[in-house]
């Protein structure tokens, strides 16, 4: 496990609030190199947070800058099988992109992309 000091993170840390049952406390994910936090909605999740199943869906959405065209499908096809939900399929986007959309089974929506 890669564990960093408080000095080490990013000034702006995505903090995303679950309700799976996992009773998961400041868990930490690293994507390229770049920090998002999870916990469990409990009564001591800071007050004006919400899991987006319980507020039907979510204002944020997360960015996930991938390498490639290919990387994008790749990990898109990862997420399906772990449970995921295609809100929009990989397609090639007017400006060089290839973006798709999904849901993940949390319910918080991730926008993976890449260049084509």
């Amino acid at each position: 496990m890669n564990v960093h000091s408080p000095e080490d993170f990013a000034s702006v840390i995505p903090y995303l609030t679950i309700e799976d049952g996992s009773k998961a406390t400041d868990a930490r994910i690293f994507v390229n190199g770049a920090m998002l936090m999870l916990c469990e909605k409990t009564p001591e999740t800071p007050v004006g947070t919400a899991a987006p199943h319980s507020i039907a869906g979510t204002p944020v959405t997360i960015r996930l800058r991938l390498e490639n065209a290919n990387a994008v499908d790749k990990n898109l096809e990862r997420a399906i099988a772990a449970g995921a939900e295609t809100v929009q399929a990989s397609v090639h986007k007017p400006w060089g992109q290839r973006d798709a959309c999904l849901r993940d089974p949390a319910g918080d929506v991730w926008t993976p992309g890449g260049p084509n």
